[in-house]
């Protein structure tokens, strides 16, 4: 009996190990997260010190030479290589469901499973990685359910995006203004008050789609910030128009299996020859050193989305 209560234990921790490991632990890798995304995660987001930034993403502009603005120079340069992989011969891109000419900008979807993954931080810095680069860049704000651009940028505009998809007129597109952030190039679109009504069909509408397509005229990227996949269906709408996303996954919380979960959702929807990237964030790096770049520590604080 004592025998077979051993080797019973002992399975029973091997599955529950192997459960925890590839279902129900939270991701703490960048390789444990290319599994389960079954794409590419060509960088991993540390956690920064809020005593030297208001906000994560103005390391970006104020600490050039950090390793966060590096790791989201990275970012922009796996999504670049992407595009120029992607091209079809008269050079646009493959499946894409706006109308576009050949020099038409892109669309990056930002998106996550859950609330407080850093979505809306990754959106903003990658956006303004892009901006100072010399790329004119455009940031849409295209949660619609809990905005928050707005405040953490300390910008407003007149009319949002939501009011212009109430309207859907000719009026309200010109009287929708986009406002410039105060710290680099980037030109924010943001949504504007908080909706009291479900948003997936103003995601899906034609006015939706139109203004796309005046982006992607009038820039060379359109960086989209979402609503987590889980809880809400618009994202689903949203990643029909991306020619790339970017999934964030907060280390050591979000489940494999809702990883999992909102990554098929969006490989439903995606495009012919969209990319996919997965991006750990607040990853830990206690007592890590980086040479000349220094070091980060600290955390983002509770309210991030």
């Amino acid at each position: 009996i004592i025998s077979l209560s051993m080797v019973m234990g002992l399975g029973l921790g091997v599955a529950l190990a192997f459960l925890k490991e590839y279902y129900i632990g939270g991701v703490i890798s960048a390789s444990q997260l290319q599994n389960v995304l079954q794409a590419k995660v060509p960088v991993t987001v540390g956690e920064v010190d809020l005593a030297e930034f208001a906000s994560p993403a103005d390391a970006v502009v104020s600490a050039p030479l950090s390793v966060y603005a590096e790791t989201f120079r990275k970012l922009r340069a796996a999504i670049d290589m992407s595009f120029d992989s992607s091209k079809t011969a008269e050079g646009q891109a493959r499946g894409s469901a706006l109308k576009r000419s050949a020099n038409s900008g892109r669309v990056i979807l930002v998106c996550s499973a859950l609330q407080a993954e850093g979505k809306t931080t990754t959106a903003i810095a990658l956006a303004r990685t892009y901006a100072m680069s010399g790329a004119r860049t455009l940031l849409i704000e295209a949660d619609l359910r809990k905005p928050a651009i707005a405040g953490r940028l300390g910008i407003e505009s007149k009319v949002g995006l939501l009011d212009y998809l109430v309207s859907a007129g000719a009026d309200a597109i010109r009287q929708m203004e986009a406002a410039a952030d105060p710290y680099s190039p980037l030109v924010v679109l943001t949504a504007g008050e908080r909706s009291s009504a479900p948003t997936d069909q103003m995601i899906n509408s034609v006015a939706f789609r139109n203004l796309l397509e005046i982006a992607i005229q009038n820039f060379d990227m359109v960086i989209l910030d979402s609503p987590p996949l889980l809880p809400v269906v618009d994202t689903r709408y949203l990643a029909r128009y991306a020619d790339a996303v970017v999934q964030v996954v907060r280390y050591g919380s979000t489940t494999q299996g809702e990883v999992r979960e909102a990554a098929n959702q969006l490989q439903e929807m995606l495009p012919a020859g969209a990319q996919m990237f997965g991006v750990l964030s607040h990853e830990e790096r206690a007592g890590r050193r980086y040479g000349y770049y220094g070091r980060y520590g600290g955390y983002y604080g509770q309210d991030e989305s």
